[in-house]
């Protein structure tokens, strides 16, 4: 039969030890917390978490004396000490490493988005060189061309002036597009746009966007390169003819920003409890999933709507 002898000193002295113990870890706890919860949202760090709170408990029962009293002889409470306090560094220690393995696995997945865009940024960055060396070169010899044109004008020849306009106007054509005043947003929409083409999938866009995002651009650039992939995915098994997307994104005023992808499908739309299920795998949509983190961080609206041919996502942020 287990029992205990109550005493108010005790009592007194544990409320105190823990309540100074709760004070030290409250700040450093709560700082730490709050970035894993608004940065990390792996559920097997939170899983290996409760591991230890748990083991910590069921020990901590385990080993309470069935007489306190007993607690008095020096040895007996030199182990219980002992074995307690070696709980608690092992929970500790175990919280740090896997903060520790949080916080750079964070930084990885940080450093492979921006290295994914400095990719597309760098294939813009040749197509921009060529594009300037293009026009350098048409520069130099505007002036020949001038001359060709003038004496063509002078002597009549409009069938020799249209064809030769006609080949002027191809060879002065060059690869550099411009989709987006933001760099970031017009690399990746330039990446995506000659993949479409790869596809024959005919892709419009609107991106009516500053130059500066009010919001960091992997974290767009994450969003749109999803929700364009899925539209991809969606739109490349319908026949050449109707491989549609559209992608629209504007910022009406300096606190909200809109974006909307539409595309068509044949295919079967399925959901649970949760979400949309992947058509390429039994499980939730990776992509939208991603992509609704991102709106409820900016307490913003993802709105998804769709029929047997189309399928669309809106959505709004604030700021």
């Amino acid at each position: 039969m287990f029992y205990t002898d109550y005493a108010w000193g005790s009592a007194i002295f544990s409320t105190c030890l823990c309540a100074g113990i709760l004070a030290c870890l409250y700040i450093p706890a709560t700082i730490h917390i709050r970035w894993l919860v608004e940065h990390y949202d792996d559920f097997s760090l939170w899983r290996n978490g409760l591991v230890w709170p748990v083991i910590f408990i069921g020990v901590s029962l385990f080993i309470i004396p069935r007489n306190y009293s007993s607690l008095s002889e020096t040895r007996y409470f030199c182990i219980y000490l002992l074995i307690v306090s070696l709980l608690l560094f092992c929970m500790f220690y175990m919280y740090a490493l896997l903060y520790q393995m949080a916080k750079k696995q964070s930084e990885i997945n940080a450093l492979e988005r921006h290295n994914h865009f400095l990719g597309f940024q760098s294939k813009q960055y040749h197509a921009l060189t060529d594009y300037i060396a293009a026009t350098r070169k048409i520069r130099h010899d505007f002036r020949h061309q001038i001359a060709t044109l003038q004496t063509l004008a002078e002597n009549g020849d409009l069938d020799s002036l249209r064809n030769y306009l006609s080949q002027y106007q191809e060879s002065t054509q060059t690869g550099y597009r411009t989709l987006c005043a933001n760099p970031a947003v017009n690399a990746i929409a330039s990446h995506y746009h000659d993949r479409c083409a790869e596809q024959q999938i005919a892709i419009s866009w609107v991106l009516d966007l500053p130059r500066e995002l009010p919001l960091p651009e992997p974290e767009y650039c994450v969003m749109l390169g999803n929700l364009v992939e899925n539209a991809m995915d969606a739109s490349g098994t319908l026949p050449e003819n109707d491989r549609k997307i559209s992608v629209i994104s504007q910022m009406p005023t300096n606190s909200i920003l809109i974006l909307i992808v539409e595309n068509n499908h044949n295919s079967l739309i399925r959901r649970n409890k949760q979400g949309l299920i992947s058509s390429k795998h039994a499980s939730e949509a990776i992509g939208l999933v991603s992509v609704q983190e991102t709106v409820e961080h900016y307490h913003g609206d993802l709105r998804i709507d769709y029929d047997q041919s189309h399928f669309s996502v809106s959505i709004l942020l604030n700021f």
